[in-house]
């Protein structure tokens, strides 16, 4: 049987949207409190466990750029996975908390490849990694977005979609670029309180690996 609560997201506003002028439909406080809350949460979490950790970048940059940064942190966080905004005439929006997972997980899956190009990272067939690949790395979120436009029976059963606009997201992303504001990592609290003193982050809020 389906248990509806398998796919359930987290909290809506994990980001701190607001803090760096993101248009969303969600508005308000951000989950874990000000940031000087959010920031206080981290000293009191248990020093040797690992915690789901939302971060809100200070500001919407490049996947290039991103790429840059992260793989340039000295600390121990898990590969994360990216939320992207889309660009538009006034900024950046995030409408619906949506990304990728950074790097070449998953499982191989039967797809028509000329249509989904780099739709699994698996297939990528690069001399490089992917994710050293911004250009992959675009194309393959880009047909993410088109595959799940045609899931139309997998997403009302998740109860998911029905605000999507899956193939606009992807069009905008082929002409605008892959921007991302916040990532999602797995680290302990002391590299977390490290990252939260960085100008790069805004805002990070916690919860338990479940």
């Amino acid at each position: 049987r389906y248990d509806a609560n398998l796919m359930t997201g987290p909290t809506g506003n994990a980001f701190d949207n607001d803090a760096i002028g993101l248009d969303s439909y969600i508005r308000g406080m951000a989950a874990g409190g000000s940031k000087a809350e959010a920031y206080k949460r981290l000293t009191t979490l248990e020093e040797n466990e690992f915690y789901t950790a939302y971060v809100t970048l200070s500001e919407v940059v490049s996947y290039e750029d991103f790429k840059i940064w992260f793989d340039g942190l000295d600390m121990e966080v898990g590969s994360p996975w990216c939320a992207v905004a889309e660009k538009t005439d006034e900024g950046f929006s995030a409408s619906e908390i949506i990304g990728f997972d950074y790097g070449a997980s998953g499982m191989c899956i039967n797809f028509d490849r000329e249509k989904y190009p780099h739709l699994s990272l698996l297939d990528a067939g690069s001399e490089v990694f992917p994710e050293d690949s911004p250009e992959i790395m675009q194309t393959h979120f880009v047909s993410m977005l088109r595959y799940m436009a045609g899931q139309e029976a997998f997403l009302k059963m998740i109860g998911r979609g029905y605000r999507v606009d899956w193939e606009g997201f992807a069009q905008n992303v082929e002409e605008h670029g892959l921007y991302v504001y916040g990532m999602v990592v797995m680290a302990k609290p002391d590299a977390l309180i490290r990252m939260s003193e960085m100008e790069e982050v805004c805002y990070i809020y916690t919860t338990p690996i479940q």
